[in-house]
């Protein structure tokens, strides 16, 4: 854990994903991947970053610090035992 404040980790994490989604743009681009079919799934994929981002900044404003990061904690596991029992 980095003890980031609830905004700045915020900021990290969405830099972090802005960041990583134009490397593999520019990735799937230089192999000749990025088909419109990709681009349409990616374009969807923003609008529910639009709607995701705002209602997370609106839940995560009712939690205490701790909680909030409790919160972020269960999140990750669950994504980690998602791609765990999909690997399976």
């Amino acid at each position: 854990s980095l003890n980031l404040e609830r905004s700045r980790f915020l900021q990290a994490s969405n830099q972090s994903f802005t960041m990583s989604s134009v490397a593999m743009l520019v990735g799937l681009g230089t192999v000749g991947l990025l088909t419109l079919h990709a681009a349409v799934i990616s374009l969807g994929g923003l609008v529910l970053v639009a709607i995701g981002v705002p209602l997370g900044q609106r839940i995560s404003s009712h939690l205490s610090p701790e909680m909030f990061r409790k919160a972020v904690l269960i999140v990750l596991a669950a994504i980690g035992f998602t791609l765990i029992v999909r690997a399976i």
